[in-house]
């Protein structure tokens, strides 16, 4: 059977949430403006601090607005199950949001990965985006740009290869 779900592999690195929220802010904007769909995996809340950025920026309050119902409390990702089967019945290009320890992210990957095997007849594009604290994951830096082919900056997504040299041009593994 013919695999019709396109999952890209991104990562982020933030040194605090505020960095987090202002560095991911203008990407979400731009998916909710797409019909996107973008949902959050946390280990920790992001509320407090996505309401304060957004208080300070220059946005429509409709696309505020929007930008705050998603989920930015610690989720129970006991639901993963039954969130992505709801997202995978609309038409729409689906964002997933891990932030946590290194341990958290293979954690939610793991279970999606079982999750999306369920599914393999939908037709969806998938980016999931693994978001690493630095000062908890310095010594794992590298090898997650190795396990990553695009990462998540102010800029946007971006091929790992624009921002960093990789020795190896061998395509990572999808999760």
């Amino acid at each position: 059977m013919k695999e019709l779900i396109d999952i890209k592999k991104a990562c982020a690195f933030y040194v605090s949430d505020e960095h987090l929220s202002v560095m991911i802010i203008p990407y979400i904007s731009k998916q909710i403006k797409n019909n996107n769909e973008v949902i959050t995996f946390l280990e920790n809340d992001l509320e407090k601090n996505i309401k304060i950025i957004l208080s300070k920026l220059l946005l429509d309050e409709k696309e505020k607005e929007k930008i705050k119902k998603i989920n930015w409390k610690k989720n129970n990702e006991g639901n993963i199950e039954l969130i992505i089967n709801n997202l995978l019945l609309q038409n729409t290009k689906i964002n997933i949001f891990i932030k946590g320890s290194k341990k958290y992210i293979e954690k939610i990957n793991y279970e999606l990965k079982l999750v999306l095997k369920k599914h393999k007849e939908k037709h969806k594009e998938i980016i999931i985006i693994d978001c690493y604290d630095t000062e908890n994951g310095e010594k794992y830096i590298k090898k997650i740009i190795e396990e990553h082919d695009i990462i998540l900056n102010t800029a946007g997504l971006k091929n790992i290869e624009e921002i960093f040299e990789k020795k190896e041009n061998k395509k990572c593994p999808i999760i």
